[in-house]
């Protein structure tokens, strides 16, 4: 049993060497050929043969060997991923832009949610806000960026937000897009430390966008240090009621509804044409109802009765179509025996017409 147990022990610091071999191959390629031309140059001395081969191999391999552990940031790990993993880079193909600094990435086979450092955009797809200003446009501005295409993440300290979503600076070619969000006054400037690593550029880079009033900036007081203030973009207000409630069609109706009421005193009177004459005071009241001859009032001349008896007549005449045609010209309401009243026009049988 104690044997079997050394055997595993073994193999396993085995395969943990070579392992160690494997990723760090050259500086250990490097460091084997420095002991080798060493350990040459030593026995040449003691056989005291001047040979310069072993010198160079030493100083050659000793240089690859520095340069491979303590240059070269991170040694193995470049030449594995062909990236720069002091840097914190990873490679990657955005799936899905969910809005202007929130995309879905596909990382080594798995799909995570990345979340653009250092910057906010207006919101657009939060359940309890509406959609901001500027907000479609940033999103629109990331997607013509990154929809489908293979992006290079940069992490800076933190790993994930409080909602679980992977935090990086996002390539896509040379081009970092938390910068171009910020260049196009799509974005505002958002720390959250510890990842503050490019926090002075970006402010610059927003400084700018605020001088020549891009996008957010159009705005005054909407983006501030502590999120977007909707109430501060301009709201588009319906245009004032007050000119649409002036009352004056009502108001004319009214000042010819008490000329209406002086009325009916002339209406009974009509079968006898003689006391028709004796109310012919009221009568021009009658022809101010119509607003076509709106001049009754200068024509003051005491003795024109026959004139007026004349006018009657014509008015017996007045006929209207329908209520529409009545209210048109002024004479609504229209009580039985006044000019223009007819049963047509009497749905409810009230004497009233047009009421």
């Amino acid at each position: 049993m104690l044997r079997i147990m050394s055997y595993i022990i073994a193999g396993l610091f085995g395969l943990a060497v070579v392992l160690l071999l494997m990723k760090h191959l050259i500086g250990i390629a490097g460091l084997l050929l420095a002991v080798w031309g060493g350990r040459r140059m030593l026995a040449n001395r003691k056989r005291q043969v001047s040979v310069k081969k072993p010198a160079i191999v030493t100083a050659a391999g000793a240089l690859l060997t520095i340069v491979w552990f303590a240059v070269v940031p991170g040694g193995g790990d470049q030449a594995l991923s062909g990236l720069p993993a002091a840097e914190g880079r990873l490679a990657g193909k955005v799936v899905k832009v969910v809005d202007g600094d929130t995309i879905d990435v596909a990382i080594a086979g798995k799909t995570e949610r990345v979340r653009l450092l250092l910057i906010d955009t207006p919101e657009t797809v939060d359940p309890n806000r509406p959609v901001q200003p500027f907000g479609p446009e940033a999103s629109a501005f990331t997607k013509q960026l990154l929809n489908g295409k293979d992006v290079t993440l940069e992490k800076d300290v933190s790993e994930q937000d409080k909602y679980g979503r992977r935090l990086y600076y996002v390539y896509v070619g040379d081009r970092m897009v938390n910068e171009a969000l910020l260049e196009q006054g799509l974005a505002r400037v958002a720390v959250y430390p510890p990842d503050v690593k490019y926090v002075d550029r970006f402010r610059e880079i927003q400084k700018k966008a605020q001088s020549a009033g891009a996008g957010i900036w159009s705005i005054e007081n909407y983006a501030r240090e502590d999120g977007y203030h909707v109430e501060a973009a301009p709201s588009a207000n319906a245009p004032s009621a007050k000119p649409e409630a002036t009352p004056q069609p009502s108001a004319s109706a009214a000042s010819t509804a008490p000329a209406k009421t002086a009325a009916p005193s002339a209406s009974p009177s009509a079968p006898p044409a003689q006391t028709a004459a004796p109310k012919g005071t009221a009568a021009p009241k009658e022809t101010a109802a119509p607003k076509e001859t709106a001049a009754p009032k200068p024509s003051a001349t005491p003795k024109p009765a026959a004139p007026k008896e004349s006018a009657a007549p014509k008015q017996s005449n007045v006929y209207y179509k329908n209520c529409t045609e009545a209210k048109a010209a002024g004479a609504a309401p229209i009580r039985r025996g006044e000019p223009g009243y007819g049963t047509h026009l009497d749905r409810d049988k009230d004497g009233i017409a047009c009421e």
